[in-house]
């Protein structure tokens, strides 16, 4: 299998760079299976209670699904053989991914049980971080886990192994891909590092005077020459105050909590801080948000009714319902879900996501409008910070049919006319109609919807995809895959290919995905597939909504075929009314010069803040944008050769300059 080592440039988008260390397990990207196992000769990954999953994959062709019983845990592990590699305080890392896609709730989703073991080995080492049993932040989303192990000092073990080891629990499905057990290079590397976990924080809620705290949170750092300051800005900082304020030089691993405690009820927010001023490059910081109600007043949500029953309903038609909501005594708004049972997922539409607070008999639509016979059932929640949730339960019967046409393109692809220079801006696509370019290849891979044009308001076209349909919500995963025109690599002048990705209604825990593929064909016509972005390489959260990122993908050097493809896929596990996630492709270009980020390196460009303000200096004429951390525009701004003062007081905060071609500073204001 050929895997390609990708430069990625995204101009708005900070990618990390990983130093390259050995992994020590086998077969960890569970891509080689043989007689129904994950298997790698000569070490076999032990599993029970599992089946190959081909579908969703976190990269590669296949992951593995762990399936428990309502007696059974089902486990895979691997043993790992460290004795001709033993280094007394060695550090390392084990990583997975996982993706939950049944929660038996109670204590938690994954259970990670790994050991050190061997002769004179403390089994118990590291046990505090091996063996813990979690919750995923959501279901049905990828989620990562890296845990930082270290070797025992003393005595030497004559012999030494590491089990590499999870569990789904009872009753739980849990899809496991990409493991990782790696050697950290810890002091003999020159460049430092700042880690921050979790990625996101949860919101907490209590009432006024009491205090609640945070998840807890691991900061490491390696080879720092001075100490990392961790502060709190943004619209609330009072409210909270983290345990630590300042983590050490040099190689450390630290935890620390953040505790909420408000004096007045509403909502409150703040940005924490990890900030080494001898590596500002390293930057860290994470939102908080808390809810605060009044402790003197127990608040309360109200429905009339209860209960709804639809009856019988055509399938392709609706029928509405109207059940009246209130609340009292609450600190934030009153928010409304609903969980369709197993089966009716797309069947059940709501008239609101939120109601104002403390209002009363305020009107909420509740719509069945069945796509396929069958007896369907959901819970409406009504919930808010504080406050006991109320349910609602939802029954309707769908009878007769309704049929979709197919849109799109089918394959196979061709390999005719390969373009070694292409620059697609998608000038000529109808808005809102399935896309059609010639040569490209528009594919709806599961279910009937295809990518299609889309014309924004200031006339400028793209591609457009989402799962979402208002007309006939189907409870099926979306998969939708969008294929370049052919190209052509040893004849282009540069072997860049560039593009710009804007996200629509993200929200931070909906579990679709976009991602990027390197695409050939191999003898026999088949597809090969290395998926090459994906994640949160891509706008994937609701900080993130309307901002264009663009992104250069530098296949030099590369062992690329002389014809290849490149592709954009698009998967919603909950199509329909479950999913208003929109995503925009333009400006795809391949062998472009003009695009190269390289022109980076030959302009003089400074950025630097003082007193609220932000000051420039550049060598010709710039066209900027300033954004705040929750990606808000500022403003733009045309700035002039030489010294400029942009034209605006910032309050303390985070804020990035960008401009297409060639700055992307992360300026601090304190």
């Amino acid at each position: 299998m050929k895997k390609i080592s990708i430069l990625v440039i995204c101009i708005f988008t900070i990618l990390p760079l990983v130093n390259a260390q050995i992994e020590l397990l086998d077969n960890s990207d569970l891509d080689e299976w043989e007689s129904g196992f994950p298997l790698e000769k000569p070490v076999c990954w032990n599993v029970v209670g599992h089946s190959r999953e081909q579908s969703i994959v976190h990269s590669g062709a296949s992951a593995v699904r762990i399936t428990a019983g309502n007696t059974n845990i089902a486990t895979i592990n691997q043993q790992i053989s460290l004795s001709s590699s033993y280094q007394a305080g060695a550090m390392y890392e084990m990583r997975f991914w996982y993706y939950v896609v049944s929660s038996p709730g109670g204590n938690g989703d994954v259970i990670v049980n790994s050991q050190w073991t061997g002769s004179n080995v403390d089994s118990n080492w590291n046990s505090d971080v091996l063996t813990d049993t979690f919750h995923a932040e959501a279901v049905g989303q990828w989620e990562e886990k890296v845990i930082p192990v270290s070797m025992q000092m003393s005595p030497t073990p004559s012999s030494l192994s590491f089990n590499f080891s999870l569990k789904a629990p009872k009753n739980a499905v849990v899809i496991f891909d990409d493991l990782s057990f790696k050697k950290v290079e810890n002091s003999s590397s020159t460049e430092p590092s700042l880690t921050v976990l979790p990625a996101r924080l949860t919101a907490v809620s209590t009432v006024v005077g009491t205090p609640v705290n945070f998840q807890e949170i691991t900061v490491t750092t390696d080879n720092l020459p001075y100490d990392v300051d961790i502060y709190l800005t943004g619209a609330d900082p009072q409210y909270f105050t983290p345990s630590i304020t300042q983590i050490p030089a040099g190689q450390t691993s630290t935890t620390l909590t953040v505790t909420y405690l408000p004096t007045q009820s509403g909502n409150h927010s703040a940005v924490l801080s990890f900030d080494c001023t001898s590596a500002p490059w390293l930057f860290e910081s994470r939102s908080i948000s808390g809810t605060a109600g009044n402790a003197n007043e127990q608040p309360q949500i109200f429905a009339s009714p209860n209960t709804v029953n639809f009856g019988t309903v055509q399938v392709g038609e609706q029928l509405s319902s109207t059940v009246y909501v209130g609340s009292l005594g609450l600190s934030d708004y009153l928010y409304i879900s609903i969980t369709p049972d197993a089966n009716s997922a797309g069947q059940f539409l709501l008239g609101n996501s939120l109601f104002p607070k403390n209002l009363t008999n305020m009107p909420l639509s509740v719509t069945f409008k069945p796509t396929r016979e069958g007896s369907f059932s959901a819970q409406v929640r009504l919930y808010s910070p504080g406050a006991t949730d109320v349910l609602i339960s939802v029954t309707g019967n769908g009878t007769g049919t309704i049929s979709q046409e197919q849109e799109g393109d089918a394959l196979p692809l061709s390999t005719e006319n390969a373009l070694s220079l292409m620059n697609e801006s998608f000038g000529n696509v109808i808005s809102n109609k399935p896309l059609s370019i010639e040569g490209w290849k528009n594919i709806a891979e599961k279910n009937y919807r295809a990518w299609w044009g889309y014309n924004h308001a200031d006339n400028n076209k793209s591609a457009k995809v989402t799962a979402y349909n208002s007309i006939n919500t189907a409870p099926d995963e979306y998969e939708m895959w969008l294929y370049t025109h052919a190209l052509d690599y040893p004849n282009a002048t540069t072997k860049e290919f560039t593009f710009k990705v804007m996200g629509n209604l993200l929200l931070d825990s909906d579990p679709s995905v976009l991602e990027l593929y390197y695409v050939s064909l191999n003898d026999d016509g088949t597809m090969y597939r290395e998926l090459i972005l994906g994640g949160e390489q891509f706008p994937s959260i609701a900080d993130e909504n309307n901002i264009w990122q663009t992104y250069n993908i530098s296949l030099d050097n590369q062992p690329i075929d002389d014809l290849f493809f490149m592709a954009f896929r698009y998967y919603c596990p909950q199509g329909g009314a479950f999913s208003s996630q929109i995503y925009y492709i333009d400006d795809v270009t391949w062998g472009d010069n003009l695009s190269s980020a390289t022109a980076v390196e030959t302009r003089e460009t400074k950025i630097w803040s003082a007193n609220g303000e932000i000051h420039y200096y550049t060598n010709e004429n710039q066209q900027i944008a300033v954004f705040d951390i929750n990606g808000k525009k500022a403003g733009d701004f045309l700035l002039k050769t030489g010294r400029n003062t942009l034209p605006a007081h910032f309050a303390n905060g985070i804020y990035f300059v960008t401009n297409y071609k060639n700055i992307n500073k992360k300026i601090i204001i304190k």
